[in-house]
């Protein structure tokens, strides 16, 4: 996922966590932080919301979306919230967001 500052997320399936990287409009990119957020299993799908202040990460094998606030300016991932409703022995896959 890429942000509009110039900031980048990708989830590490693994580690069950989020890297940030920052990039510029010439294609270089740098990592910001390895472990930017910590996901509760097996993140594979990013989204953001609301004008990008917001992350959201599908952890399969927990059955939990976490959310994370964005900080436009560092880059930097704030868990606020985790939802784990969702049924992780049905294997699910794909998150979307919409801004209203």
């Amino acid at each position: 996922m890429t942000h509009d500052n110039g900031f980048a997320y990708i989830s590490n399936t693994v580690s069950d966590s989020v890297s940030s990287f920052t990039f510029n409009r010439l294609g270089g990119v740098t990592l910001l932080n390895g472990e930017a957020g910590r996901t509760s299993g097996a993140p594979l799908d990013l989204a953001f919301a609301g004008n990008q202040r917001f992350l959201y990460s599908l952890d399969a094998a927990a059955g939990v979306i976490s959310a994370f606030a964005v900080n436009g300016k560092t880059g930097k991932l704030t868990l606020i919230e985790s939802e784990d409703s969702l049924p992780a022995s049905q294997g699910v896959q794909g998150i979307v967001s919409i801004d209203f």
